[in-house]
């Protein structure tokens, strides 16, 4: 069940950790489907024609540096770098 978050300026949907999305690719905790600003949709699905919606990103789940990590570069060998949607990831 989505949980729904409003007040006069905004709206934001909200589903649980083991609802829906449960595949690696996105972080299952704060999955924020739905942000609306004042009636105005301020976020998204990622689509792909004839798939289940649950197999993609949408709102604000989405992993981030999916190519490259923030920081890594900056990283020694043995160093931590953080990679949001993810945590702390060790070179």
């Amino acid at each position: 069940m989505t949980h729904i978050l409003k007040n006069k300026n905004l709206e934001i949907h909200i589903d649980t950790p083991f609802e829906n999305y449960k595949f690696p690719r996105f972080d299952w905790t704060g999955k924020i489907v739905e942000v609306k600003s004042k009636d105005i949709q301020v976020s998204g699905v990622e689509r792909t024609a004839g798939h289940n919606e649950n197999y993609f990103g949408k709102g604000f789940y989405n992993e981030f540096g999916i190519d490259k990590a923030s920081g890594f570069d900056e990283s020694d060998i043995g160093g931590w770098f953080q990679k949001i949607g993810v945590g702390l990831l060790n070179v």
